[in-house]
C-alpha cells in the first residue's frame, strides 16, 4: 500500500504545471493601416501602441503593419512616412503598464536597418512625451537589431524612433518575474490532484 501511495504522490508531482516564462508580441497579424492606436495581445497580456508624427499627445498618426519582401522588412511602422517605416521626428510609443511588476525589462527587435542607421528607446510617464532617451543603437550591418528597454519600472510608456534612417518594430519579448501557469498545465495538475485524492479516499474507506 505504501508503494501505491508513493506512486500516487509521484503522479501529482509529474502533473505539476509547467510555468510560461516568456511572451512575444508581434505586430503583423493584420497587415495594413491600423489607425493611430492598436492593442496587441499575447499570452493573455496586452500592450498598446500609438503612432506619433512628433512629440505631443495631439500629434497622433496611423500605425502600419508592414510585410515586405524580406524578413527584415516586416514589422510595425507608420502609414504616413516613406515606405511605411519609422523615421525623423516620428515615433511609436507603447503603453507597457500592464507588464509591471510581473515582467522583467522587455527586449524590442527592430528591423529594416541599413548600415549606419540607428534607433533609440525613450521612457516617459506621459502619453505622447518621449521623455528620457537611450544612446542610439547603431546598425553596423544590414540587419535586425535588439535592445532592452532602459530603466525598466520607472516609466509606463516607451517609444522607439529612428533619428537616422528608417526602421520597423519587429517584436517585443518579455520574461515573467513570477511564474504564470498555462491553462493546459493547470488542467493537468488538477487531474493529478483528483486522481491522488480518489486513491487516498478509497484507501481510507477500506481501512474503516
Amino acid at each position: 500500500m505504501r508503494k501505491l501511495a508513493l506512486l500516487a504522490a509521484l503522479s501529482v508531482f509529474a502533473a505539476s504545471p509547467v510555468w510560461a516564462s516568456t511572451i512575444t508580441w508581434t505586430f503583423t497579424s493584420t497587415p495594413g493601416n491600423l489607425g493611430p492606436t492598436a492593442t496587441f495581445t499575447s499570452g493573455g497580456v496586452s500592450i498598446t501602441a500609438t503612432g506619433y508624427s512628433m512629440a505631443g499627445a495631439a500629434n497622433t498618426t496611423a500605425l502600419y503593419a508592414k510585410i515586405g519582401s524580406t524578413p527584415d522588412e516586416v514589422g510595425l511602422g507608420l502609414a504616413s512616412l516613406p515606405d511605411e517605416e519609422i523615421g525623423g521626428t516620428a515615433f511609436i510609443q507603447f503603453n507597457v503598464s500592464k507588464l509591471m511588476p510581473g515582467f522583467s525589462a522587455p527586449m524590442v527587435t527592430v528591423g529594416s536597418l541599413q548600415t549606419g542607421e540607428n534607433f533609440e528607446i525613450c521612457g516617459s510617464k506621459a502619453a505622447g512625451s518621449m521623455g528620457a532617451c537611450s544612446s542610439p543603437f547603431m546598425a553596423t550591418t544590414d540587419a535586425i537589431a535588439s535592445a532592452t528597454f532602459p530603466n525598466w519600472g520607472s516609466y509606463s510608456y516607451y517609444s522607439i524612433f529612428s533619428p537616422k534612417g528608417n526602421s520597423l518594430i519587429d517584436s517585443i519579448t518579455a520574461s515573467t518575474v513570477s511564474a504564470i501557469p498555462e491553462p493546459a498545465s493547470l488542467a493537468l495538475f488538477g487531474f493529478g490532484l483528483l486522481a491522488a485524492g480518489a486513491f487516498f479516499r478509497k484507501r481510507l474507506i477500506r481501512e474503516e
